[in-house]
């Protein structure tokens, strides 16, 4: 084993445009001693073949790990013996293909710093990068990185409603970009010119609700229709040749998060409350009706997938859950993902993988086989809440984080950054993760647990008890733990709950803001900000809204239903601590700035600016 580690060493520092090649030319080499043992053709090679001897024999790291399992040099052959250990060479030959398989994991490619988050992302046909930001600007990046540009081009076509912003989806639609936004419009624009051609609304029309316009997902279909999903609770097909809407899905009682497309006539979406629902559109007469209605979740589902290559597809929600659904319906598996809210799911093309991405700042590369569970085959940490996702046909992914910047990552060793970048990033990656990670006690020592509540309860005999508990808890178990350990009669726990529920509201929260925060526009035109926190009771929250702005409770309804469609569509904010940077991973990035010709001064000084961000320090400095 150790052998073939340093075999693998010696292959890895090789240029990139080699690598490549020799690790796609071993990795068959040694598949086909796996699969095909007493076939003599795969025990023997001629070194004089050009490709062997370009890919080979001229690499010494790949030589090397030929030699490691067994092979030997006979003139201008490499030959197995006849008479090798089967077991022995078939272990080795599994070490090294589980070492090769490591050289074609995804690294970091190349990563772009935006003025304001970016909520959602794609690849264009020509690989340059789409993203739509809460500024309400659709933007298209230069993918390669000679090309140092920031931008090919920005517009700002969305509207900021009711306090409410941002570009929600973006995407292909033949030779134009297709943007969404919480205004409710959707936006075709013509790529030569960045100038938008076309414009539709629909979402929110005659409904009650607040901001019921915005629309959440989107997925273009056949080139020339885009499926819509919106808080307003339905979902719109339309033809975007003719500018009409083809059909109104109605049947979600919360907001349509997600939406995929099987063909161009079956259709699922995932709603806020936690229903998958297929439908199937037929032509004679023209309808779209439900053909399956799911609820096996039990949290809203935020992202939707069809997994082509192995034939699934695939819903992942707020809870962190991931299942595995039949193109008819039914569920296949189910598996806890992540260890939260998973934003976003998408396919790897071309494969029987897909990726996902959460606010527990991870990517997980996910591989089906079948009748067997999903397996992770690869987790990239990432500074940050990850946003949104994006794939391409060539296996890159597109990840956008909380941290306001953009990376594409990718398995083709041609297309990784730097490793010295790579190296920086990676570092970075583990100081945001040991930073965010539970502290570790050892044994005999109690951990200092930090709560988000401190509620004093006035005891008998004039005495103050301190009921605590973090957002985590159940109330209606804390109630009971607190009853049973003051020795209290059992029928006070509802009364109890009640209680808390009231102070939870005016209780100081240890972060010291709201996980919620949202305009509401009420129908009397006057513009009010809504907050509350994780956990709170929505009855509460909402009593003490009417209360405090001396509003009427016919408001009631229309307020619940606003803050179980803002819960389901956005989860709490973080208030996540920035990694820091070491001294020397500091220096490995200056290092890097000033080899390019910069002065030291000038880019440390573009570094601190850009929080030692590489990519957006190097635009400053280029531009």
């Amino acid at each position: 084993m150790a052998d073939l580690e340093a075999a693998i060493s010696m292959l890895r520092s090789e240029p990139a445009d080699k690598l490549a090649d020799s690790v796609r030319i071993l990795t068959k080499i040694i598949s086909n001693l796996s699969s095909g043992w007493d076939n003599p053709k795969y025990r023997t090679l001629r070194t004089t073949n050009e490709k062997i001897n370009k890919n080979i024999v001229q690499i010494p790291g790949a030589l090397s790990i030929l030699k490691g399992i067994g092979f030997v040099e006979h003139g201008e052959e490499l030959h197995l013996e006849q008479d090798a250990d089967k077991d022995i060479v078939l272990a080795l030959v599994a070490e090294a293909l589980e070492l090769l398989e490591a050289l074609g994991s995804y690294a970091l490619s190349r990563s772009w710093g935006l003025d304001s988050e970016c909520r959602t992302c794609a690849f264009m046909d020509d690989e340059n990068v789409l993203v739509g930001c809460q500024d309400n600007s659709v933007q298209i990046l230069p993918r390669r990185r000679e090309e140092r540009s920031s931008k090919v081009c920005k517009q700002s076509g969305h509207e900021t409603i009711r306090g409410v912003s941002g570009v929600t989806c973006v995407g292909m639609c033949k030779d134009s970009v297709i943007s969404c936004g919480k205004d409710g419009a959707i936006i075709v624009w013509d790529v030569p010119t960045c100038t938008p051609r076309l414009r539709l609304c629909g979402h929110g029309q005659n409904s009650t609700l607040t901001n019921a316009q915005v629309i959440s997902s989107a997925e273009v279909i056949s080139g020339s229709r885009l499926l819509t999903g919106s808080w307003d609770t339905t979902a719109i097909l339309w033809d975007l040749q003719k500018g009409t809407q083809v059909a109104h899905l109605k049947k979600h009682e919360m907001a349509v998060l997600a939406v995929a497309a099987l063909s161009e006539s079956i259709f699922i979406t995932g709603g806020g409350d936690g229903h998958v629902i297929w439908w199937k559109q037929s032509y004679d007469p023209l309808e779209t009706s439900c053909i399956r209605d799911t609820a096996e979740h039990t949290a809203p589902i935020r992202a939707l997938a069809v997994v082509n290559g192995a034939q699934c597809v695939v819903s992942v929600d707020n809870k962190g859950m991931l299942f595995v659904w039949t193109f008819d319906g039914v569920v296949k598996h189910r598996i806890n993902a992540h260890s939260s809210y998973i934003f976003a799911c998408v396919e790897i093309p071309e494969t029987n993988c897909c990726v996902t991405g959460g606010d527990d700042g991870t990517v997980k590369i996910w591989e089906f086989g079948g009748e067997t569970p999903p397996t992770c085959k690869q987790t990239i940490i990432i500074p940050g809440e990850v946003l949104s996702l994006g794939s391409h046909n060539n296996g890159d992914i597109l990840v956008s984080s909380s941290d306001r910047i953009l990376r594409a990552f990718s398995r083709n060793v041609t297309r990784h950054a730097p490793a010295a970048e790579i190296k920086a990033f990676n570092e970075i990656c583990v100081a945001f993760s040991q930073a965010n990670q539970d502290v570790f006690v050892p044994q005999g020592q109690q951990a200092t647990v930090q709560y988000d509540y401190e509620i004093p309860l006035q005891m008998s005999g004039g005495r103050t008890e301190t009921l605590r508990f973090t957002k985590s808890d159940d109330i209606h178990e804390v109630a009971k733990r607190f009853i049973q350990e003051h020795k209290l009669p059992q029928e006070q726990v509802d009364e109890l709950v009640l209680y808390i529920r009231k102070e939870m509201q005016s209780t100081v929260k240890r972060s010291g803001r709201s996980d919620y925060t949202f305009p509401v526009e009420l129908d009397a035109g006057r513009s009010l900000q809504i907050e509350w926190n994780h956990g709170d009771d929505p009855n509460v929250v909402a009593d003490q809204f009417l209360l405090q702005h001396g509003l009427d409770s016919s408001n009631k309804p229309d307020i619940l239903a606003f803050i179980a469609t803002a819960q389901s569509q956005q989860a709490p904010v973080r208030n996540t601590p920035a990694p820091g940077l070491s001294a020397a991973q500091q220096d490995v990035l200056l290092g890097q700035v000033v080899s390019m010709g910069f002065a030291m001064d000038r880019a440390r000084d573009a570094l601190q600016k850009a929080n030692w961000n590489l990519e957006r320090a190097l635009e400053s400095l280029l531009n």
